[in-house]
């Protein structure tokens, strides 16, 4: 029985194992054919997307066990980093089953017409170049595993023992690639097209186990006029091997005439370089005979090179000719730099010097800046004065470094002897010499500064320190320095002079931590621009206390326990930070308990603002600024912020009116993402005697539009806030009560830009008061709703006004160019409000000029409004355009300033004005007031005025005024009773012209026409007596 059961068993595991073969060798067998069909070509394009940055796409895919792999019309798409590949067909000489039964022998790969585009976007910001990765602990300690090999490192030890050559360049296989009629196509933001390389054929052969590489190269340029010819071979080091000594290297690369600005175009749009043009030359040559030696010989020139933007602003630097020469030799462990200079009309320097065991034996350079060909290609990055010419004048600088035992000196010296040139017509020289001088020494990663200095006429400097400590002492006579610097540098204006006084010293401390102390004294410091005094002489003093975590490369990592002091002509602040620890590749920088406080006087600030021209003289603030900020959090990019100012006492002032509050206070409680740019607003206090204002809001980010919301109160004084207005405003305005309003705001930017705001936000509030008068207006129960929404704000004021009722519901619509004011057809916006003498004369007058300066005795008004259209914009309200009815009931004026005149001419006493039930109606248009014709009452006497007024309050008016018993005898008012002279009537509303030649001719021509008919020759007497 035991003997069936394992009988069956085997039976079954040879049937599964069999099964199993079988399908894996069908799979196998069928692969070539699958890969011919959609679904895997499809399949496999997916996989590979989803892997990588861009997108790649291809027509088809042959795979064979027997014959060679094809793939053609490859395309491969970058659009976020601009820029996109294409190749006719790709071709491998083996097939499957070679290439898996001996993957280190690849044969060879044809690649078929390789195609780079690259779109040439508009000049690129210059990117901070990323630094090495730090890694630090919540606690601030470096636990960095550093890479880095210091020139000491290990010395003793790599001397004693030939260290072995580095590991193979070259993967263990051989290969050959073959690639034909390549090109790189540049695309110009205009879509313009140009073949910057073309003509591109390289042939590569690789033999990784052997360590050879033997290549032949060429390509051209769009015109075929600039060429890069390479051929050679080239044995690499090799680890794993024993590499044949006698093996020689040969190897040339040259370069015939190539123009770079096709180059330049492109590089400019990934980075911010220069562009510009010109021709470059030169050649490659590397010879070597096995591994005993390799010598490196090269030269590149350039001629006619022009450069311009990018960071050389509006400079446009041109060299006609520099040169490049190199001659290195590496023999084993040891490098030699036989040769390495630079010549151009710019600079010219040399290097020399030996480097064994990864470190500087010797090390020699030589450096000589032509200060007058710098200062002439770059006068404006160097901001050169627009009339100076240098035309004498060098930098040398000699370095030095050897070692000797575990130790490296390094000993450097940089030297300005004159400066020589003119300004306009006039010489001018900078004759005091500056010299710079380093000595210093690293030995056993302890790096040592034994001396530094700078010496000359207004600057002294000296230091010296080590890992353990360092000091510095620096003292400057401020305005001698910029009295040299003036020479030949433009500064704009500014100047400043004082005594500088600068002491700083670092030394450990405990837990790896450096104490830094500085301070900083300027004596008799000032500040000015164009001679106009900013800050006058006073002592500028700064205190900074420390402590510094550094890292292995002895760069600053974090910063704890600081505080900084500062004391001003201007105020006094102070700078403190618990802990800041510096940004990693792994996490973002940490801020703990970061404060500034301060305290200022606005009177000098004041001072400041008007000598920048950035506040009028008639101008003034005063009172003192006290200013606290603290800010924390555990990341630097997700902060809390509390923000507090105070001023007290507040006053400003403007001409001859001012605004005092006993104290204005601000305070602020925020948090925010700065990554995400997400903002919160916990809360915002504005407080004041009249005004005091609460709100929460939040901004977010979102597809890079800002979305801000907001709500909150704001509590009004109104008894605070009309003292306030009569004594700077000069507004008249008595009210009583205090009016809390809540609000919300939902707003939004326009393409990252808060432009059109009242377009796309979203705005409700309300305001109410008990009382308020002012301008003949007496107004109780105040209510006052405002909701914006769609571009459309809707203001509905209701109240009782003058024992009357006012009802005024505007319309702001924000969609044109500029704010329109509208209000609902139709509307009544008064019912039998009294009036007054005020509303006369700041309000009724601006419609018809009868009401300037009058007296009200008694009546009310009713105003309806049939449409108006109102706009905001100054320069636009010619345009608007309005029509109303005004209706009097029983009103009885005094004569005012249009009046006065016409009934002194009437001959009339009284002065009494009735304007009893009647309605006038006004037009507005064309930036003007056109009313329907007013009757006035005047001592039984009726006086028509009809015309209009300018929104200038110019006028263009008649009167018709009656003949009175005054004006003429009695004999003669029998004929003329119920006649009308029409009088024109112009100048302004506060000052009209009223003709009173005009109406003595028309009363003479009336009276001649009486006496024609009825009195003879006693008209001349009677003319006579009546003009006595």
């Amino acid at each position: 029985m035991a003997e069936a059961n394992r009988s069956l068993l085997q039976s079954t595991l040879f049937k599964i194992g069999a099964s199993c073969i079988l399908t894996t060798l069908l799979l196998l067998l069928i692969l070539p054919n699958l890969s011919s069909t959609t679904w895997f070509t499809n399949t496999t394009k997916q996989i590979i997307n989803n892997t990588i940055p861009g997108k790649l796409d291809f027509s088809h895919l042959t795979l064979s066990w027997l014959n060679g792999l094809q793939l053609r019309d490859l395309v491969y798409e970058d659009q976020d980093n601009g820029y996109s590949l294409t190749i006719k067909q790709i071709s491998t000489s083996k097939g499957l089953l070679a290439l898996a039964t001996n993957y280190k022998d690849a044969g060879t790969i044809n690649i078929d017409r390789p195609q780079v585009t690259v779109h040439v976007r508009p000049s690129q910001t210059q990117t901070n170049t990323p630094t090495k990765a730090v890694t630090i602990d919540k606690a601030g300690r470096d636990i960095t595993t550093t890479t880095t090999t210091t020139v000491a490192n290990d010395i003793k030890a790599t001397k004693k023992t030939r260290q072995p050559p580095a590991a193979s360049l070259l993967p263990q296989i051989r290969v050959q690639l073959l690639i034909s009629q390549g090109s790189l196509v540049a695309i110009a933001p205009d879509n313009s097209q140009k073949e910057v390389i073309k003509d591109l054929d390289l042939q590569l052969k690789l033999d990784g186990k052997k360590g050879i590489v033997e290549y032949l190269l060429s390509f051209a340029n769009d015109q075929g006029s600039g060429q890069v010819r390479g051929k050679g071979k080239i044995a690499l080091p090799q680890q794993t091997v024993q590499q044949d000594n006698d093996l020689e290297s040969n190897a040339t690369l040259e370069i015939h005439n190539w123009q770079i600005a096709d180059l330049l175009d492109i590089a400019a749009s990934l980075a911010n370089v220069p562009k510009g043009k010109g021709i470059l030359n030169g050649n490659v040559h590397i010879t070597a005979s096995g591994q005993s030696a390799r010598e490196i010989i090269g030269n590149l020139t350039g001629q006619n090179i022009q450069l311009y933007g990018g960071p050389l602003l509006s400079d446009t630097p041109s060299i006609n000719d520099f040169s490049i020469d190199w001659n290195v030799l590496n023999e084993f462990e040891t490098i030699k730099i036989k040769n390495f200079s630079i010549q151009s009309p710019l600079v010219t320097a040399s290097v020399s010097g030996i480097i064994q065991y990864q470190q500087i034996q010797t090390l020699t350079t030589q450096t000589h800046f032509n200060i007058a060909e710098i200062f002439s290609q770059f006068p404006n990055s160097l901001n050169v004065k627009k009339d100076v010419s240098v035309t004498d004048g060098k930098i040398d600088i000699q370095a030095d470094i050897s070692s000797s035992g575990s130790a490296t000196h390094f000993v450097a010296r940089a030297h300005l002897n004159h400066l020589i040139g003119s300004a306009g017509n006039k010489d001018i020289a900078w004759k005091t010499p500056v010299d710079i001088s380093v000595q210093a020494r690293r030995n056993k990663g302890t790096l040592t500064i034994d001396q530094f200095a700078i010496q000359s006429s207004f600057v002294q400097a000296s230091g010296h320190g080590n890992s353990e400590a360092i000091q510095l002492q620096i003292g400057s006579d401020i305005d001698a320095a910029l009295q040299e610097l003036r020479k030949f540098i433009a500064l704009d204006g500014w100047a400043s002079r004082g005594e500088l006084a600068l002491d700083l010293n670092i030394t450990n401390n405990k837990n790896r931590l450096k104490k830094v102390a500085g301070n900083i004294n300027i004596a008799d410091f000032e500040l000015s621009h164009n001679g106009t005094v900013l800050s006058p002489a006073a002592t500028l003093t700064a205190e900074l206390s420390s402590d510094l975590q550094l890292n292995a490369e002895m760069l600053p990592i974090a910063i704890k326990n600081s505080k900084l002091d500062i004391t001003s002509w201007l105020g006094s602040g102070a700078i403190s930070l618990d802990n800041f620890i510096a940004k990693t590749n792994d996490s973002p920088a940490i801020l703990t308990n970061a404060t500034a406080t301060g305290s200022f006087k606005l009177q000098r600030i004041t001072s400041l603002l008007q000598s920048l021209e950035t506040l009028p003289r008639d101008k003034h603030l005063a009172g003192t600024l006290q200013l606290d900020l603290h800010i924390t959090g555990e990341h630097i990019n997700q902060p809390t912020i509390l923000l507090t100012a105070k001023v007290s006492p507040f006053t400003y002032q403007s001409g001859d009116k001012s605004l005092t509050d006993e104290q204005l206070s601000l305070e602020i409680e925020a948090s925010a993402d700065l990554r995400q740019q997400n903002f919160t607003i916990k809360s915002l206090v504005l407080g004041s005697d009249a005004i005091n204002f609460n709100s929460s809001a939040t901004m977010e980010t979102q597809n890079e539009e800002i979305k801000l919301v907001a709500s909150g109160t704001t509590r009004v004084d109104l008894h605070a806030l009309g003292e306030q207005l009569k004594s700077f405003a000069d507004l008249q305005l008595e009210m009583s009560g205090v009016s809390d309003n809540p609000f919300t705001l939902q707003a939004a930017t326009t393409e990252g830009l808060w432009r059109d705001t009242a377009q796309h936000a979203q705005f409700s509030t309300s305001f109410h008061a008990e009382k308020l008068k002012g301008y003949g207006l007496s107004i109780e129960s105040l209510e006052i709703p405002v909701q914006l929404q769609k571009s459309l704000a809707k203001i509905d004021i209701k109240a009782s006004v003058n024992r009357g009722l006012m009802s005024l519901s505007p319309r702001i619509d924000f969609t044109g160019t500029s704010p329109l004011v509208t209000l609902p057809a139709n509307s009544t916006l008064l019912k039998e409000v009294g009036l007054t003498e005020e509303m006369s004369n700041d309000l009724l007058a601006k419609v018809h000029p009868l009401f300037k300066g009058v007296a009200v005795t008694v009546g009310t008004i009713n105003l309806d409004m049939q449409h108006l259209s109102w706009p905001v914009d100054k320069e636009m309200q010619q345009n608007a355009t309005f029509a109303g009815t005004l209706t009097f009931n029983d009103v009885k004026l005094q004569a005012g300033t249009l009046l006065t005149p016409l009934l002194a001419i009437m001959k009339i006493d009284d002065n009494e004005i009735e304007l009893s039930n009647q309605p006038m109606t006004f037009i507005g248009k064309d930036g003007r007031v056109t009313c329907s014709p007013l009757k006035a009452t005047i001592n039984g006497y009726s006086l028509i005025l009809e015309g209009s007024v300018g929104f200038d309050q110019s006028l263009d008016y008649t009167a018709k005024i009656p003949i009175t018993r005054k004006m003429v005898s009695g004999e003669v008012y029998k004929y003329l009773q119920g006649t009308f002279i029409t009088v024109p009537l112009t100048g302004s509303v506060s000052k009209p012209s009223v003709s009173k030649a005009f109406v003595q001719k028309a009363l003479a021509d009336l009276i001649l026409q009486v006496g024609k008919k009825q009195l003879g020759d006693q008209v001349g007497r009677l003319l006579q007596k009546l003009f006595q």
